[in-house]
């Protein structure tokens, strides 16, 4: 998980290297799609200047067959309406600056593939990858000549301390 704690030692290790003050991490509950637009406007603020690209990065993966409807919904929030909600708050502020914006999701090989070598519940996390390379693919058509760019990041295997398992 990435805990603020964790975000703050990943920062101060990279703020070695680049800089007092250019890397900082922000944690926050994916749960709460409501709050989003306040999150990214306060790391826009943190840093005084406008978010220009945004790196999501988050899925509920795995639920069993038998999982109760608020799991479900909760799951959803995080891989839905959570990546529709940080879209949106970005997307009226790059469609009026000229710079425009990069929203990267990691939509991973099950976006394409599935999950079938997995357990039943992996299939969860399979259909909300395809849901972000799906959006990411509509929105890179609709916004790209408005420069808006966006992109499903695939990684089609496991890494392991630096070793790829097919």
């Amino acid at each position: 998980s990435r805990t603020q704690s964790k975000l703050d030692d990943a920062a101060a290790r990279h703020n070695k290297t680049l800089g007092e003050g250019t890397v900082k991490g922000f944690a926050f509950d994916l749960t709460n799609p409501a709050g989003v637009k306040d999150f990214l406007a306060s790391i826009s603020a943190a840093f005084g200047l406008p978010i220009k690209v945004v790196y999501y990065n988050a899925v509920k993966f795995n639920l069993p067959h038998d999982a109760p409807a608020d799991e479900v919904v909760a799951g959803c929030n995080v891989n839905f309406a959570t990546l529709w909600t940080a879209f949106g708050a970005v997307l009226p502020e790059w469609l009026a600056s000229e710079g425009g914006g990069v929203f990267i999701m990691s939509g991973g090989g099950l976006a394409s593939n599935g999950a079938p070598a997995a357990q039943f519940g992996a299939q969860f996390g399979a259909t909300q990858k395809a849901f972000m390379k799906n959006f990411a693919e509509s929105a890179q058509a609709t916004y790209a000549d408005k420069g808006v760019h966006v992109c499903a990041l695939e990684i089609n295997s496991l890494v392991f301390g630096g070793v790829n398992i097919p």
